[in-house]
């Protein structure tokens, strides 16, 4: 009799300390967020990934009411700010806003990469998507389609040349990806940035380039560039007229800049299905639609589980387009 007492009371015990230990994981689930939550942008204020931050930061706040930081930790291509992130407590006070730069191709640009984009990262949602453009200098008559492009590609080669924003940009893999699916060799132009690449195209020292669309549409509007195509699957709803890549003669064409959510791996699930509940309901929001659409992003808004696939995806298609072209890490 005694015995069974005695099992029954180190029984009760051990209950109550798995209870101990778990109420207060559920109680501080139960009062996320308690104090500000911040928003980590790799990239310098007032760049693409920058204004998409800003733009979501306010109402996210709202819906999870407490105040939404926007802190810029700007380097190494934005791997520094994703490498800082990685390494925050999973507490879902330490977020990050990704993108295909830092958390995709950054893998196969750099040797030493001091974060797994998969595996460091729970994956929150994937925010807005983009399209690159095939653009020509307007006055450059012998590139009016893609056909003309992959023309000349075949014969003239790395005589015919694209402006880029610097190797490893998506202005650049936009143009290899073109190589390696059309089977053209076009010659990369690297400048620093989209702007002076664009510059040059509009002023006909170089006649293509794969820009943003965000970057392009201006000079697009005012008869400086001519669009020939999108880089995505579907048109850009911007440009509803100017056809894809894809559809233009290079099937399976697909490329596109993106940005996402992202914390910490060790994160509570319950934390990061939160933040994707508030998230996607500020991306339903009108005004938030309305402002993407002028900056040529399409908002997305996928579960956790649908944003890792393509991240995943996106990670395995990019480093194979890095080695199929010939790059060599950093």
């Amino acid at each position: 009799m005694k015995a069974k007492l005695t099992r029954r009371v180190a029984a009760l015990s051990m209950t109550a300390t798995a209870l101990a230990a778990v109420l207060p994981m559920a109680a501080a689930s139960d009062v996320y967020p308690s104090k500000p939550v911040h928003l980590v942008v790799g990239l310098a204020p007032g760049g693409m990934n920058d204004i998409v931050a800003r733009l979501i930061s306010e109402p996210l706040g709202e819906k999870l009411g407490r105040s939404v930081v926007v802190e810029n930790r700007v380097g190494a291509g934005g791997t520094l700010g994703a490498t800082y992130v990685s390494k925050a407590p999973g507490d879902g006070y330490t977020i990050f806003l990704g993108a295909i730069s830092n958390m995709a191709i950054a893998v196969a640009q750099f040797k030493n990469l001091p974060y797994d984009p998969v595996k460091d990262f729970a994956h929150i949602t994937q925010l807005a998507y983009s399209s690159n453009i095939l653009v020509a200098n307007p006055n450059a008559a012998n590139y009016g389609s893609v056909k003309d492009v992959i023309a000349a590609g075949k014969v003239d080669g790395p005589k015919v040349l694209y402006a880029t924003a610097g190797l490893g940009t998506s202005p650049h893999l936009a143009g290899e990806l073109f190589n390696l699916l059309a089977n053209t060799k076009l010659g990369n132009v690297p400048y620093k940035g989209d702007g002076p690449a664009l510059v040059d195209v509009a002023g006909g020292q170089v006649q293509l380039a794969f820009p943003a669309l965000p970057a392009a549409i201006t000079l697009i509007r005012a008869g400086k560039l001519k669009p020939i195509a999108v880089t995505t699957r579907e048109r850009a709803p911007m440009l509803p007229d100017v056809p894809t890549i894809a559809e233009s003669g290079v099937p399976g064409y697909d490329m596109g800049p993106w940005v996402g959510l992202f914390a910490p791996a060790s994160t509570p699930r319950e934390i990061v299905e939160k933040l994707n509940r508030d998230i996607r309901a500020v991306l339903q929001m009108p005004a938030v639609r309305a402002k993407m659409a002028e900056l040529a992003l399409v908002p997305v808004g996928d579960t956790p589980a649908e944003f890792s696939a393509f991240h995943k995806a996106e990670v395995e298609k990019w480093s194979k387009v890095y080695k199929a072209a010939g790059l060599t890490a950093e």
